[in-house]
């Protein structure tokens, strides 16, 4: 988000000078922002900041904490090409730093993202492009067919772990045993690293 581009939020509630003397009042402690205005007739907030990320958010909790509402725009979408918790926690810190977004919550869980953000600042497109830009994806199609293609792509993925942890107990069950009861067996060391090895970078890659 560039400083010297006048970013728009959106108003609701403000319905008297009055209101838009606090708001606008409200708007002049908030660190970061160089100018701003409230605009009655379009219902709006216009704000030219020093450019940093997180101004946007504390403007917006300010004026919600003024009693004023900020019409913003709360959905769910499906987060793809996740295969870790550390992935989720990457492509929640690039939508949280994303211009428009107010907060970002990614559940690794069921891979979606629960994201609430302003919708004259950014879009369901800017977000995608953002996740892509660092190898992950954000569903937005919300037709049938891509619900369905979704459906079965968590299907093969499920399909997918439940094979790697089978393939991994079967490996692991012969490594305990030689590992608690069989150490001076002839080879055992090698025997261990032979069914651990696969375990590791094969088994427990997901």
């Amino acid at each position: 988000m560039k400083g010297d581009e006048p970013v728009t939020i959106p108003l609701s509630g403000v319905d008297s000078e009055h209101c838009a003397l606090i708001v606008d009042k409200g708007l002049d402690k908030v660190e970061g922002i160089n100018s701003h205005k409230v605009e009655l007739n379009n219902k709006r907030a216009v704000i030219n900041t020093n450019g940093d990320i997180e101004v946007l958010p504390q403007a917006v909790k300010a004026i919600r904490d003024l009693g004023y509402g900020v019409d913003t725009v709360k959905k769910s979408f499906p987060v793809l090409n996740m295969s870790c918790a550390s992935c989720a926690a990457s492509s929640q810190s690039v939508l949280e730093n994303t211009p428009g977004v107010i907060n970002a919550a990614v559940n690794y869980a069921n891979a979606t993202v629960q994201v609430e953000y302003i919708p004259t600042v950014t879009n369901p497109q800017q977000l995608k492009a953002a996740l892509q830009s660092v190898g992950y994806d954000l569903m937005i199609d919300e037709s049938e067919e891509a619900k369905d293609a979704l459906e079965d792509l968590q299907v093969k993925k499920f399909k997918s772990l439940k094979n790697k942890t089978f393939g991994a107990i079967v490996l692991s069950v012969p490594l305990v045993i030689i590992g608690m009861f069989l150490m001076n067996m002839p080879y055992a060391n090698y025997m261990m690293w032979a069914l651990a090895t696969p375990v590791v970078l094969m088994h427990g890659n997901s």
